[in-house]
């Protein structure tokens, strides 16, 4: 799927040079983690891609420490993966991204959601799911549902859904948060439990 995705991202950037590109405004303080090290770093101008995904139960913890945990849920190993394959080396996710235990900084970084999705290469939503333990369905673990199909002849058939009816009853559509990390990026690449969509 990589490679399919990677197709799409450029003709996205030869068809829509202006409309989708990233911006490049500076957010203080932004922090990415390196996907290769696994290190929390200084943004310092590297391209980078976002993470749109639901916490799940605990919702509450605060679990910035400057450094990135060595137990991960699902969901976020399988963006570092996806993150890598598709070239970048970059990943913004705002659980392990803002020092949620410093007020003040959380607050200018909430401020800034907007700034940071538009800066990105690329949002990767998790669409499948109702946390982050299920995973990215087709990355690694999760297979995505097999989808209904037919051969006539040496004709292939297959069945698609189309996006809103999959992605409008997901519990990522029906959170305020998450559906506005959604409206804010200009590149969505959106996972869910039978397909894989770009849109921009």
């Amino acid at each position: 799927d990589c490679d399919i995705v990677q197709e799409w991202l450029k003709i996205c950037q030869e068809l829509h040079p202006e409309r989708c590109k990233p911006t490049s405004i500076t957010v203080p303080n932004l922090q990415l983690i390196d996907c290769e090290t696994k290190m929390i770093i200084p943004a310092s101008n590297h391209e980078y891609v976002t993470l749109s995904y639901l916490w799940g139960t605990d919702e509450d913890e605060t679990p910035f420490a400057g450094q990135f945990p060595l137990q991960l849920p699902r969901t976020i190993e399988d963006a570092l993966v996806v993150t890598l394959k598709l070239g970048f080396r970059y990943l913004w996710i705002d659980r392990y991204c803002i020092n949620q235990q410093n007020k003040s900084e959380t607050a200018a970084q909430l401020q800034a959601m907007g700034s940071i999705y538009r800066n990105s290469q690329l949002t990767i939503i998790a669409a499948a799911g109702d946390d982050p333990t299920y995973g990215l369905p087709g990355v690694r673990k999760r297979h995505r549902q097999h989808q209904s199909h037919a051969q006539i002849g040496e004709t292939y058939i297959r069945g698609i859904q189309r996006i809103d009816h999959i992605v409008q009853p997901s519990r990522w559509n029906s959170r305020g948060w998450t559906y506005q990390e959604g409206i804010l990026a200009t590149r969505r690449l959106i996972f869910t439990t039978s397909q894989l969509y770009y849109e921009c």
